[in-house]
């Protein structure tokens, strides 16, 4: 994920009182034991990490864990149900 697009998930995150932040990773990790060390329930992953299967076993396993998938445009993203059974739910970004 570019910096920049980092940076504004970060800031927008940190105003919200009921998350919290347990882990940020700048390089390729593996998601699945980037989640289990971290404990998260939720996963921001760039579409280039979405892709790789570790982000698929982690979504789709009974952990209960949901992925929001970014494009490094920040043009779109898209919500992971915590099954692979249905098509994840596709926003586009724009002005409010």
């Amino acid at each position: 994920m570019p910096p920049l697009l980092r940076e504004i998930v970060r800031e927008t995150l940190a105003r919200e009182p009921d998350l919290d932040v347990v882990a940020e990773h700048q390089a390729s990790v593996d998601v699945a034991r980037a989640v289990e060390e971290a404990e998260a329930d939720f996963v921001i992953v760039s579409s280039d990490a979405a892709a790789h299967t570790s982000v698929a076993a982690v979504v789709g396993a009974e952990r209960g864990v949901r992925a929001l998938e970014v494009q490094s445009d920040g043009k779109e993203s898209v919500c992971v149900p915590k099954t692979r059974s249905g098509p994840g739910i596709r926003a586009e970004q724009g002005e409010r």
